[in-house]
């Protein structure tokens, strides 16, 4: 567990943070110091080098790197996607939904994670929301729905 003097060591690395009380975190979060200066490196480097392609591609598998020591995973496993909802939206669109047709979400996913699934619909996908109950989903309720084919629900805008 951090420290108070911890926290306020990290929150300051947001400027934000420091006049306004910032709640926007699902769709983007508040810039750190930190990757305000990467912008301004990436700004810089594109005036100096034109398309410094090099440079930047070292510098992303660099992160990749880092990310997949941080969770113990291998490198080639890790992609870095401009956001959640692009990153699903690249593996959505290059399934073949003929043999395995059924998606199973449970009902707290970002609205836009099932638009991007129902948006699969057209291709043959079956998009299926598992209910919650109260405030969680039991792992029973997605072995239910995708081993045992047992329907969860119809299928529904998302919330």
């Amino acid at each position: 567990m951090l420290t108070e003097p911890e926290i306020h060591k990290l929150r300051s690395r947001f400027p934000i943070f420091s006049c306004k009380i910032y709640l926007n975190s699902c769709s983007q979060g508040a810039l750190s110091d930190a990757v305000e200066a990467c912008i301004r490196e990436y700004l810089r480097t594109g005036h100096d080098a034109g398309s410094p392609w090099d440079i930047w591609v070292q510098k992303y598998e660099a992160v990749r790197a880092e990310f997949a020591r941080l969770i113990a995973a291998e490198t080639d496993v890790v992609a870095i996607v401009p956001s959640a909802s692009a990153g699903i939206n690249s593996i959505a669109s290059a399934f073949d939904f003929t043999a395995r047709k059924k998606v199973v979400l449970g009902e707290f996913e970002s609205p836009t994670m099932g638009h991007v699934w129902l948006a699969q619909q057209r291709r043959g996908a079956v998009v299926e929301f598992i209910q919650a109950n109260g405030d969680e989903i039991a792992p029973s309720s997605y072995a239910r729905a995708l081993v045992l084919g047992i329907p969860v629900s119809p299928v529904g805008r998302p919330s």
